[in-house]
């Protein structure tokens, strides 16, 4: 059991945040040969066994029957100096330019938007992040109360996005997620990720945003030597237009215990600088930090958080037990970065299908708005994975659709 003693402490102060969740093996991302800890409390053995070692009682689900709107949110961008330089298309410049300016100086401000679909950040110099350029949703894609819905389909069986969409009346979705790995320094050609490209392009355009999680099974040190590579990736991808938003080295805090990835957090960030560096040219790719499920404290004291190159939007890789409230799994990590664009980068439950239907209510609740006001939306983990069943629109299970409906 890889918990120590100290998480355990954790653990029952706020078991919310400390622990890491399942990470099941892929064939796309790599797999571990020990037992891995369930997002809350539970051990998951390669047979499929579950062994409880604690239980919460979240807060209950209150159906509301609030308006869909499509948000456009605001970026993040990290400087290492106390001038903030903003990424973004546009001609703003100078003092006081705009949010969607070039590399000017300015400061943008505002608060959430109105349904009217727009938001714009704040800039914090607290927790590192500078607000600059939009994120949006693609337009008429799949969403719930303007929480956009996406999924990750399961290549492990070979069921593509079109199984899943299909499914639920061929709805567009708004973002498909696939993964790959670094195995080299000396090359990476990214054809895990390029490889799906028709298949994201098959419901026609607006195309859903690529979510491409690349990890390094190469130590974080030696990521820079390959950074061009990543780049020219990512412009593959974005020349098929498609915006890309790139995850990169993602629960880089679980992993890193593990043995899927290689260096300290140092390592990490000269990992992550260089990667943003190589893809800042292309205003298509955004970067998506998204670290394994912990506190937003522990993450910035642990040195996770990049402090230097591009972060566009966040998010926080958790699997809940049970019934849990949105608020109380990602709220304390929202408040942590209050003023950046917040996705869920993977999710799901493997629970009874009145646990997933309830999971599934969270994810695009009105109540999920108000813990995270800067939610932009979600991909679901569409797998079935060693006699854990996560599926909720494809082999038989319809949670999806029950609670999607016509969205």
């Amino acid at each position: 059991m890889k918990t120590s003693s100290a998480l355990c402490l954790l653990a029952l102060a706020a078991p919310i945040l400390a622990r890491p969740k399942y990470q099941p093996p892929y064939s796309d991302e790599v797999s571990s040969s020990s037992q891995e800890p369930d997002g809350y409390g539970q051990q998951k053995t390669k047979s499929g066994s579950y062994a409880p070692t604690n239980t919460y009682t979240g807060a209950e689900y209150e159906p509301s029957e609030a308006p869909s709107y499509v948000p456009t949110l605001t970026g993040g961008y990290l400087v290492p100096t106390s001038t903030p330089a903003y990424r973004g298309s546009g001609s703003g410049s100078g003092s006081g330019g705009s949010p969607t300016g070039g590399s000017g100086g300015g400061t943008p401000t505002g608060g959430l938007g109105s349904p009217s679909g727009t938001a714009n950040g704040t800039s914090s110099s607290s927790n590192g992040t500078v607000s600059s350029g939009s994120v949006s949703l693609p337009a008429g894609c799949e969403s719930l109360n303007g929480i956009g819905i996406g999924w990750l389909p399961d290549s492990d069986i070979s069921i593509p996005l079109t199984t899943i969409t299909s499914a639920l009346g061929n709805v567009k979705p708004c973002f498909a997620g696939y993964y790959a790995q670094i195995t080299s320094s000396s090359s990476w050609d990214g054809s895990q990720l390029t490889g799906h490209v028709n298949e994201v392009k098959a419901g026609g355009t607006p195309y859903p945003i690529f979510v491409a999680s690349v990890m390094p099974s190469i130590p974080f040190s030696e990521v820079p030597s390959v950074a061009a590579d990543v780049a020219s990736v990512m412009n593959q991808l974005t020349s098929e237009g498609l915006t890309v938003w790139l995850r990169f080295a993602h629960e880089m805090n679980y992993y890193v215990t593990d043995g899927t990835y290689h260096g300290s957090a140092s390592d990490y960030q000269t990992a992550w600088a260089a990667i943003s560096k190589a893809v800042a040219g292309n205003d298509n790719v955004k970067m998506f930090w998204s670290p394994n499920s912990d506190s937003a404290a522990s993450l910035k004291s642990a040195g996770w958080y990049p402090t230097s190159g591009a972060v566009d939007v966040i998010g926080v890789d958790i699997y809940p037990n049970g019934e849990k409230s949105f608020g109380d799994v990602y709220g304390d990590f929202c408040d942590g970065w209050p003023n950046t664009p917040f996705a869920i980068g993977e999710t799901g439950s493997g629970g009874s299908s009145a646990d997933k239907t309830y999971w599934l209510q969270q994810l695009t609740s009105t109540g999920a708005k108000t813990a995270c006001p800067n939610y932009v939306g979600f991909s679901y983990f569409e797998y079935n994975k060693d006699g854990t069943d996560f599926d909720v629109a494809t082999n038989g299970n319809n949670e999806a659709e029950s609670v999607f409906g016509s969205s």
